[in-house]
Protein backbone atom coordinates (compact mmCIF):
# COMPACT_ATOMS: atom_id res chain seq x y z
CA UNK A 1 0.00 0.00 0.00
CA UNK A 2 2.66 2.21 1.25
CA UNK A 3 4.93 1.62 -1.89
CA UNK A 4 1.75 2.20 -4.12
CA UNK A 5 0.96 5.33 -2.88
CA UNK A 6 4.39 6.60 -2.52
CA UNK A 7 4.91 5.49 -6.27
CA UNK A 8 1.99 8.00 -7.36
CA UNK A 9 3.83 10.93 -5.42
CA UNK A 10 6.87 9.85 -7.36
CA UNK A 11 5.52 9.92 -10.62
CA UNK A 12 3.59 12.94 -9.71
CA UNK A 13 6.80 15.04 -8.85
CA UNK A 14 9.01 13.79 -11.94
CA UNK A 15 6.21 14.74 -14.42
CA UNK A 16 6.21 18.31 -12.78
CA UNK A 17 10.04 18.46 -12.68
CA UNK A 18 10.84 16.94 -16.22
CA UNK A 19 7.46 17.75 -18.50
CA UNK A 20 7.43 21.30 -20.11
CA UNK A 21 4.18 23.84 -19.99
CA UNK A 22 3.69 23.49 -23.68
CA UNK A 23 4.02 19.87 -23.73
CA UNK A 24 2.57 18.72 -20.36
CA UNK A 25 2.49 15.27 -19.08
CA UNK A 26 2.59 11.86 -21.17
CA UNK A 27 -0.39 10.24 -21.75
CA UNK A 28 0.86 7.05 -20.04
CA UNK A 29 2.02 9.61 -16.75
CA UNK A 30 -1.76 10.45 -16.67
CA UNK A 31 -2.91 6.93 -16.74
CA UNK A 32 -0.86 5.99 -14.04
CA UNK A 33 -2.17 8.38 -12.01
CA UNK A 34 -5.71 7.86 -13.22
CA UNK A 35 -5.56 4.17 -12.52
CA UNK A 36 -4.41 5.12 -8.95
CA UNK A 37 -7.54 6.84 -8.14
CA UNK A 38 -9.79 3.71 -8.73
CA UNK A 39 -7.38 1.68 -6.77
CA UNK A 40 -8.64 -0.65 -3.75
CA UNK A 41 -7.14 0.84 -1.05
CA UNK A 42 -8.27 4.29 0.43
CA UNK A 43 -4.53 5.63 0.53
CA UNK A 44 -3.52 5.18 -2.80
CA UNK A 45 -6.98 6.55 -4.09
CA UNK A 46 -6.32 9.44 -2.26
CA UNK A 47 -2.71 10.33 -3.09
CA UNK A 48 -4.34 9.85 -6.94
CA UNK A 49 -6.76 12.84 -6.62
CA UNK A 50 -4.05 14.63 -5.42
CA UNK A 51 -1.85 14.45 -7.97
CA UNK A 52 -3.55 14.68 -10.61
CA UNK A 53 -5.16 17.87 -8.45
CA UNK A 54 -1.49 19.29 -8.28
CA UNK A 55 -1.31 18.40 -11.88
CA UNK A 56 -3.69 20.64 -12.94
CA UNK A 57 -2.55 23.38 -11.31
CA UNK A 58 0.75 23.13 -12.70
CA UNK A 59 -0.80 22.63 -16.28
CA UNK A 60 -3.83 24.45 -15.82
CA UNK A 61 -4.62 25.32 -19.48
CA UNK A 62 -3.35 21.40 -20.33
CA UNK A 63 -7.04 19.89 -22.07
CA UNK A 64 -5.51 16.28 -21.40
CA UNK A 65 -4.70 16.99 -17.73
CA UNK A 66 -7.99 18.70 -17.50
CA UNK A 67 -10.16 15.49 -18.91
CA UNK A 68 -8.17 12.65 -16.77
CA UNK A 69 -8.60 14.95 -14.10
CA UNK A 70 -12.58 15.40 -14.52
CA UNK A 71 -13.00 11.47 -15.13
CA UNK A 72 -10.85 10.20 -12.51
CA UNK A 73 -11.51 12.94 -9.78
CA UNK A 74 -15.23 13.43 -9.99
CA UNK A 75 -16.59 10.08 -9.83
CA UNK A 76 -14.79 9.83 -6.43
CA UNK A 77 -17.24 12.11 -4.91
CA UNK A 78 -19.53 8.69 -4.88
CA UNK A 79 -16.68 6.48 -3.44
CA UNK A 80 -17.29 4.13 -0.39
CA UNK A 81 -14.78 6.33 2.06
CA UNK A 82 -16.33 9.51 3.29
CA UNK A 83 -13.12 11.38 3.38
CA UNK A 84 -12.67 10.75 -0.32
CA UNK A 85 -15.85 11.85 -0.88
CA UNK A 86 -15.26 14.78 1.05
CA UNK A 87 -11.57 15.52 -0.66
CA UNK A 88 -13.34 15.27 -3.79
CA UNK A 89 -15.57 18.13 -3.04
CA UNK A 90 -13.10 20.35 -1.88
CA UNK A 91 -10.83 19.42 -4.70
CA UNK A 92 -14.02 19.90 -6.98
CA UNK A 93 -14.27 23.69 -5.16
CA UNK A 94 -11.38 24.87 -5.64
CA UNK A 95 -10.27 23.85 -9.11
CA UNK A 96 -13.90 25.06 -10.30
CA UNK A 97 -16.12 26.93 -8.09
CA UNK A 98 -13.55 29.35 -6.73
CA UNK A 99 -11.84 29.60 -10.13
CA UNK A 100 -15.12 31.06 -11.12
CA UNK A 101 -15.43 33.28 -8.58
CA UNK A 102 -11.99 34.89 -8.80
CA UNK A 103 -12.93 34.90 -12.78
CA UNK A 104 -16.39 36.77 -12.25
CA UNK A 105 -13.95 39.46 -9.45
CA UNK A 106 -11.46 40.09 -11.68
CA UNK A 107 -13.49 40.43 -14.50
CA UNK A 108 -15.89 43.17 -12.81
CA UNK A 109 -12.95 45.22 -11.14
CA UNK A 110 -11.37 44.91 -14.79
CA UNK A 111 -8.56 42.22 -14.02
CA UNK A 112 -7.94 39.78 -16.17
CA UNK A 113 -8.83 36.05 -14.88
CA UNK A 114 -5.61 34.63 -14.38
CA UNK A 115 -4.85 30.89 -14.28
CA UNK A 116 -7.28 30.02 -11.82
CA UNK A 117 -10.19 31.61 -14.16
CA UNK A 118 -8.73 29.51 -16.97
CA UNK A 119 -8.47 26.34 -15.05
CA UNK A 120 -11.79 26.75 -14.34
CA UNK A 121 -13.29 28.03 -17.96
CA UNK A 122 -11.26 25.09 -19.54
CA UNK A 123 -12.55 22.55 -16.80
CA UNK A 124 -16.78 23.87 -17.03
CA UNK A 125 -15.86 23.42 -20.77
CA UNK A 126 -14.94 20.08 -20.67
CA UNK A 127 -17.64 18.86 -18.59
CA UNK A 128 -20.17 20.45 -21.48
CA UNK A 129 -18.37 19.08 -24.42
CA UNK A 130 -18.17 15.31 -22.28
CA UNK A 131 -20.92 12.72 -21.65
CA UNK A 132 -19.05 10.59 -19.00
CA UNK A 133 -18.59 9.73 -15.32
CA UNK A 134 -17.80 13.18 -14.85
CA UNK A 135 -21.04 14.69 -16.01
CA UNK A 136 -22.94 11.87 -14.13
CA UNK A 137 -20.75 12.69 -11.01
CA UNK A 138 -22.19 16.86 -11.27
CA UNK A 139 -24.99 16.62 -10.04
CA UNK A 140 -23.90 14.62 -6.73
CA UNK A 141 -21.11 17.20 -6.41
CA UNK A 142 -23.29 20.36 -6.45
CA UNK A 143 -25.96 18.38 -4.60
CA UNK A 144 -23.19 18.09 -1.66
CA UNK A 145 -21.67 21.21 -1.85
CA UNK A 146 -24.95 22.89 -1.41
CA UNK A 147 -25.18 20.92 2.28
CA UNK A 148 -22.19 22.05 2.87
Amino acid sequence: AAVRKSAVAALEAAVVALASPAVGPSEEDLAAISGACSDALVSVRRQGMLSLSALLAVFPVDARVAATWLESVLPMVGDVESTVQDRCLDAFQENVIDGLMVTVSRRQGGVPAGAAGARSRLLLTAIGTQKSSATTALARLTSALSER
